[in-house]
């Protein structure tokens, strides 16, 4: 009997949840966290040293040890807020993580920031972190009770969404044609969307006549009169060196050379 009101009960639980918080048969299950931090254990061997079994509320450093997720992994950690006269066990669930099933690796209170192995169980009320460890491709995950535990599951718990690709910017549709452009107006649009063939060849402008080049001076004559010099403009001194010399005189004739003297000597 009591078997099946517990089954009853979780088939209703099922039915009426919806988004967060989600009703499990603890309490409220009130948010999801996925991460890639590493998070905080106690040592258990450090633990054991002390013979001590109880889970603490501190514990000091040299018995923490910080541990990241596992290669190709994350940690997902579930807040549920456990109801009094209620609790919530490490080995209550498992998160199914688009099939694959992840035991709970860890259990705490939330306002404890570690996870210790030797907290099994939670009485309420009090506010409870679960801990598990999903594949990090995972989209989404179910809240699966652990076999043989008659308790309500919760579906379709969205891990995150993959960024959805931009959608190809859409082409600018073409701009409509005017009354006047369709009516084949003379316009520079028109003209331009009539086809080459259809469009009527320019008048071809008649050859521009060559320009006539200015007649070349004829070669000033030797006759030519130079320009009237400037009234006032006086003519350079001619100068010295630049004087003619005279011609030189012609030579004398040469004069007869002298008679000897014994031809005058014989004249008298």
């Amino acid at each position: 009997m009591n078997m099946t009101k517990c089954l009853c009960l979780a088939a209703l639980l099922a039915l009426t949840a919806g988004a967060f918080p989600f009703n499990i048969h603890a309490g409220k299950l009130t948010s999801l966290q996925r991460t890639t931090d590493a998070q905080d254990f106690v040592d258990i061997m450090e633990a054991l040293k002390t013979n001590d079994l109880t889970p603490a509320e501190t514990i000091p450093d040299y018995m923490r040890k910080n541990v990241p997720p596992e290669g190709g992994t994350v940690y997902v950690i579930l807040t549920v807020s456990v109801e009094e006269g209620r609790s919530i066990s490490i080995a209550d669930y498992i998160l199914s993580a688009d099939g694959t099933e992840c035991p709970c690796r860890g259990l705490a209170p939330q306002k404890v920031d570690f996870f210790d192995p030797r907290c099994f169980k939670l009485n309420g009320p009090v506010t409870a972190k679960l801990l598990f460890q999903c594949p990090e491709n995972a989209e989404n995950c179910d809240l699966l009770p652990a076999p043989g535990f008659p308790l309500a599951s919760v579906k379709d718990l969205v891990l995150f969404k993959k960024a959805e690709p931009e959608p190809a910017p859409e082409a600018a549709p073409a701009e409509e044609a005017s009354p006047a452009e369709a009516a084949g107006a003379d316009t520079p649009a028109a003209e331009e969307a009539k086809p080459a063939e259809e469009a009527k060849p320019a008048p071809a402008k008649p050859a521009a006549k060559p320009e006539a080049k200015p007649a070349a001076k004829p070669p000033a004559k030797a006759d030519a009169k130079p320009a009237p010099a400037k009234a006032d403009a006086k003519p350079a001194p001619a100068k010295p060196a630049e004087e003619a010399k005279p011609a030189p005189k012609p030579a004398e004739p040469a004069k007869p050379a002298p008679k000897p003297k014994q031809e005058e000597d014989s004249w008298f």
